[in-house]
């Protein structure tokens, strides 16, 4: 019936569904990023499309199960694939699916090639004016989602079942399937470590979709020989006697169909499955079920872990999916050589429910242990980079990347790999009873895919922050959890084994978790919230375990101590706030990274605050703005100053504040000395009726779902190299951004100096002057950051940008006045001075940089987490020497400066004192002379 090339068939069998892994892998985490830009960053929005794609590969394995596949002792003409029922039509029918399917795959990601703004048009039209319909218009985002993914998913998770059905007809090894599931987890890690770190970087990402979609036809192609090599049997052949020569020909693995199932004429005679059996299979379920929770709850606790440690940025979430797709391929092919010592007769049956309890206990002791070394992961990191440093001679990028690669896989390996055993030991224990291969890869694959579902919902869903608000942190409790579960179910499959009675297992049990429990080490808050990842350690031989931890939660220059005030474990990261009272500071850190910096009293001095900043923030823009800002916008809450000095505008009628992140709203309380109006925000926090209002939603998608327009809008989400933060220093979120500006409208954007080079910097300038032609660039001394104001007027430099007179008026409110004057700005001039470019200057600084790229969604800038690696937070010289406040002449002057009432002359000559006044820029004195040559014009003139 078969020609005997089983061995070339199965190579190629196996090359494809490797390439397919690739490929599935990449499309599910472009899709995931793409779609978080309509429903959301938040972890919620993260989970629920993840669920939505996992769900859709539940659903792809029971229908191959249920419609393309005949059942044991089910007569093969009930498929609905094929009504000759033969096998070799059976398995060329199901080739064929698998076929097409991989056609409609790569057919899907040239769709999103060429019609992906086609595509996001349409859900950017599915918005609301209320606020109050705002989680409405999210579930109808989420459930078109769920129609673009479910279909491809859906395609994907049928290919298991059918070629692990192929593979078992066309070579009678009883482990197929298994090593089928093997070779497609080592495509799928190779894969997403490839999308992460080359695909996106280099070719961005309809470029990548592109590579996935080829890899598809690729895949595709491979299949194709195997479908021209199985040819039907001779006419007039009994095919009971070619299938028993076929099998004859492959006599050491074919044993399942030898002993088992007979072929009489175009039927099958299958034994029934017999009680045992049933049991067998339902323990396997529970076995792939849980499996599938625990895994997934660990890739989510970890990645949390790491976002803290590591750095929030794209690295902890491809580190952690690497070494979870790796460590599964791991785990599959031990389980494949066991199984293969199973068919010889080394294992018995029983044996492979001790090996599962054996996992689960390693597993478990494992995940325990590891939570008493787990606060000294940021002495690791330190120490790791420093030897590979001075040891291996590698530059800081190379260090920063070795280290953590090192860590993660220290870490998640060899439990993930335990983990990554049990779908293929339940794949065999199922099948030695059941001879139904392609049903049972089915019905496990898809009752693993619904326990990873639950675990992904569970995170989803709000438990971490529930745990946290229980003990110190969720991550810990969810760590010890998994660990005790593991152990829990290792008792109860020594109670279903019969290795133990149920009630000595129920006391075994409640005996380790309590002493498990209360074994638990200290969560050390401070030192794994310290923000190694961001600081600029000198790498000293002499620096010790015990040094650094005073180095990291002590203040080095003044040697203060460092108090941890509060911790929090949100729902999307890890919010702190500390003080050192020497050093008069109190600061707020989100996953470890320096967010605010506030005098703890305003009355002594704080020399490393930070609290200019975010005054300028809110009061610049309305100070600037050419109409009444009744409507202001702010994109992320931070220590509540800046939202506190937009208030003090008595024009502001209403404030939307779009911030994420609840834990960080909770932390504002420590920081209601430096907050004006914090009664205000404080009411806001509790519903009561106030001018301001918080939604819990990332700038992006409040302004995507909220159609209503504001007269200024400020951005101050954070830095551009963040995970779910990149996404708001682009093109077409600026776009939007200016959508939702009504005429004359002004949006104001945070961007900092730190962890960031001169052409990063220039490229996103670069893009936001693309969409606000009329930019100013502020400046202020001291500050790491810069402030960039863009005006929404239609023409470029139609009329003058300041209204002074009016910026004059605003300045003299007595809130803003005693605001700005706290921070030792007392003229408005003062402010005008920290202007370092001007729309025309601009343009000039940035055509003086090599490069004419801008950020847009497709191809974003991914050198900054390159850069955070090689250079932490430090300023780069390059990119500070080169903002230099440029020569303004006097067609520009009257251009940014709306003519002023009474002595212009004497408006000009402060202005130029005030510039002269920036001593921390020694280069302004050239805009200074520039300002005081139109004065000595103005006066000839009179």
């Amino acid at each position: 019936m078969f020609i005997t090339t089983k061995l070339v068939q199965q190579k190629f069998i196996f090359i494809s569904f490797f390439f397919a892994g690739i490929s599935a892998i990449t499309y599910q985490v472009i899709w995931q990023r793409v779609l978080q830009r309509f429903v959301g960053t938040a972890i919620t929005s993260v989970c629920l499309i993840t669920a939505i794609f996992m769900a859709g590969l539940c659903l792809g394995a029971l229908f191959a199960a249920a419609k393309l596949i005949p059942a044991a002792g089910e007569s093969d003409s009930k498929s609905s694939l094929n009504k000759e029922f033969q096998p070799v039509h059976l398995v060329k029918g199901l080739l064929r699916i698998y076929l097409f399917s991989l056609v409609f795959l790569a057919a899907l990601g040239f769709i999103y090639v060429f019609c992906h703004h086609e595509i996001f048009a349409c859900l950017q039209k599915i918005q609301t004016s209320s606020l109050s319909l705002l989680n409405f218009v999210f579930a109808l985002r989420v459930l078109l989602a769920s129609s673009f993914l479910l279909l491809p998913a859906s395609f994907i998770g049928m290919s298991l079942p059918i070629l692990g059905h192929c593979l078992v007809h066309l070579t009678g090894n009883n482990n197929a399937a298994a090593r089928l599931y093997q070779a497609n987890l080592l495509g799928s890690a190779i894969g997403a470590l490839g999308t992460c770190f080359v695909l996106l970087p280099n070719l961005g990402i309809t470029n990548s979709i592109a590579a996935a979609a080829i890899l598809y036809l690729l895949a595709a192609v491979t299949i194709g020989p195997v479908l021209a090599t199985i040819k039907l049997a001779p006419a007039g052949s009994a095919p009971a006697a070619n299938y028993a020569v076929a099998a004859q020909a492959s006599a050491p693995e074919i044993e399942i169909f030898a002993g088992q199932t007979a072929i009489s004429g175009f039927e099958r005679e299958t034994s029934l499955p017999t009680k045992n059996d049933r049991t067998a299979q339902q323990l396997s379920l529970i076995i792939v079920f849980f499996s599938g929770l625990v895994s997934f709850t660990l890739q989510m606790v970890f990645t949390r872990l790491f976002m803290l440690v590591f750095g929030s940025c794209s690295y902890a979430y491809a580190l952690v999916l690497t070494n979870q797709l790796i460590a599964l391929a791991t785990g599959a092919s031990l389980s494949v050589r066991f199984s293969d010592k199973s068919n010889t007769g080394k294992l018995s049956e029983k044996r492979w429910l001790y090996l599962i309890i054996i996992l689960c206990m390693l597993a478990a002791l494992w995940l325990y242990v590891f939570l008493f070394w787990l606060n000294d992961l940021p002495w690791l990191i330190f120490a790791g980079q420093r030897f590979l440093t001075a040891s291996l001679k590698l530059n800081t990028y190379q260090a920063f990347i070795l280290t953590r690669v090192i860590i993660s896989f220290s870490v998640l390996f060899f439990p993930l790999t335990l983990l990554g055993m049990f779908f293929p030991c339940a794949l065999v224990h199922t099948r030695r009873n059941q001879e139904d291969t392609a049903r049972v890869v089915s019905q496990l694959f898809a009752v693993n895919t619904i326990g990873a579902i639950c675990g992904c919902l569970i995170i989803g869903l709000g438990l971490m922050p529930a745990l946290a608000s229980i003990s110190t942190s969720g991550i810990q409790i969810l760590l010890v959890a998994s660990s005790l579960c593991l152990v829990a179910f290792a008792l109860y499959l020594c109670a279903q084994s019969g290795l133990i009675k149920l009630v000595p297992a129920i006391c075994a049990g409640l005996t380790i978790i309590v002493t498990a429990i209360v074994s638990v080490p200290r969560w050390d808050s401070a030192m794994l919230s310290s923000g190694i990842s961001f600081l600029t350690i000198p790498s000293s031989d002499r620096l010790t375990k015990e040094s650094f931890r005073r180095l990291l939660t002590g203040n080095r220059q003044t040697n203060g101590t460092q108090e941890l005030l509060y911790y929090q474990e949100g729902l999307n990261s890890t919010i702190t706030v500390s003080q050192i009272p020497k050093s008069n500071i109190i600061f707020l850190k989100t996953n470890g990274k320096m967010e605010a910096a506030l005098p703890l009293n305003d009355n002594r001095a704080a020399p490393t605050s930070d609290r200019l900043t975010h005054v300028l923030l809110g009061e610049l823009p309305l100070l600037l703005s050419g109409v009444k800002p009744e409507n202001v916008l702010l994109i992320g809450e931070g220590s509540g100053v800046t939202s506190g000095s937009v208030l003090n505008s008595q024009e502001v009628q209403h404030l939307n504040i779009a911030e994420p992140e609840e834990a960080i709203l909770r932390a504002l309380a420590f920081f209601r000395n430096s907050v004006n109006n914090y009664d205000e925000l404080a009411n806001a926090l509790a519903a009561s009726p106030t001018r301001a209002s918080i939604t819990l939603c990332d700038g992006r998608n409040f302004l995507s779902m909220l159609n209503k327009t504001h007269q200024v809008i400020i951005a101050q989400a954070g830095e551009p190299w963040l995970e779910g933060v990149a996404d708001l220093y682009t093109l077409e979120f600026w776009q939007l951004a200016r959508q939702r500006l009504t005429a004359d409208g002004l949006f104001c954007q945070w961007l900092p100096l730190y962890g960031i080079d001169r052409s990063s910097f220039a490229r996103i300038c670069r893009t936001f002057q693309c969409v606000f032609p009329n930019t100013l660039l502020f400046h202020s001394r001291y500050a790491g950051e810069v402030l960039l104001v863009g005006f929404n007027s239609k023409d470029k430099l139609s009329r003058p940008l300041i209204n002074v007179a009016q910026a004059m008026k605003r300045f003299q409110t007595p809130l803003i006045h005693q605001d700005l004057k706290d921070q030792g700005i007392n003229r408005l001039t003062e402010l005008l001075a920290m202007i370092t470019f001007t729309p025309k200057t601009l343009s000039q600084y940035l055509a003086s940089n090599r490069q004419d790229t801008i950020n847009v969604d497709d191809q974003l800038d991914f050198s900054q987490p390159t850069l955070l690696a090689s250079q932490g937070m430090l300023i780069s010289p390059e990119l500070y020497n080169s903002l230099k406040p440029a020569p303004f002449s006097a067609e520009e002057l009257y251009c940014c400066y709306e003519s002023v009432k009474g002595d212009k002359s004497a408006f000009i000559a402060q202005l130029a004192q005030d510039y002269l006044l920036n001593t921390e820029q020694p280069q302004s004195s050239f805009t200074a002379q520039a300002l005081i040559k139109e004065l000595r014009k103005l006066d000839s003139n009179k």
